[in-house]
């Protein structure tokens, strides 16, 4: 996972996840999460960066969007700092 925030207010929380064996980055300001679950499964959510609490999620089973979004979050990964 690449957290777009990583302050004192989740840090806690992204801890936590990483103690139960997520992988964990921080990428500032893109105002949106993705999670690849594998190469055929994704999880995009955005929030409003206004109020963060403010989220929408789609889950994305098409395969080759899937592995697109996969390329794409390696290429961030690369450039994301380790939590």
């Amino acid at each position: 996972m690449i957290a777009h925030k990583y302050n004192k207010e989740n840090k806690n929380l992204l801890l936590a996840w990483k103690r139960m064996g997520m992988e964990i980055r921080h990428y500032p300001d893109w105002g949106f999460h993705l999670l690849i679950c594998d190469g055929r499964e994704s999880l995009l959510a955005v929030n409003n960066h206004e109020d963060t609490r403010e989220r929408t999620g789609i889950i994305i089973t098409n395969k080759a969007l899937s592995k697109a979004l996969r390329e794409y979050f390696l290429t961030v990964w690369k450039k994301a700092q380790k939590i």
